[in-house]
């Protein structure tokens, strides 16, 4: 996966909520009700970071849910995007 297929804003948002979840599995409905964007989007987007190994999956039979976590490189981005947020986020101070 190269910089540019993350610039989607539905991948960022995907990846911050799930590393936002901490060690608790995200639900997809809980994706689809939290990120911006239509469910085929959502659905896409989770396809895209499932292929590129950023996500991994979960299904649950009883009751039947799809979860997902971050993978190890899915963390590492993570960290890094809320370290840009805190950067931004800061004010800015002259040198």
């Amino acid at each position: 996966m190269s910089i540019s297929q993350l610039e989607k804003p539905t991948l960022l948002q995907i990846v911050l909520l799930i590393h936002r979840n901490g060690e608790n599995e995200t639900l997809s409905t809980d994706l689809i009700e939290n990120v911006q964007g239509s469910s085929h989007t959502v659905y896409s987007a989770i396809s895209r970071l499932l292929e590129n190994q950023l996500i991994q999956e979960k299904w649950k039979t009883k009751p039947r849910r799809r979860t997902f976590s971050l993978t190890k490189k899915g963390k590492a981005i993570a960290s890094h995007l809320e370290e840009m947020g805190g950067i931004l986020a800061s004010e800015d101070k002259p040198v």
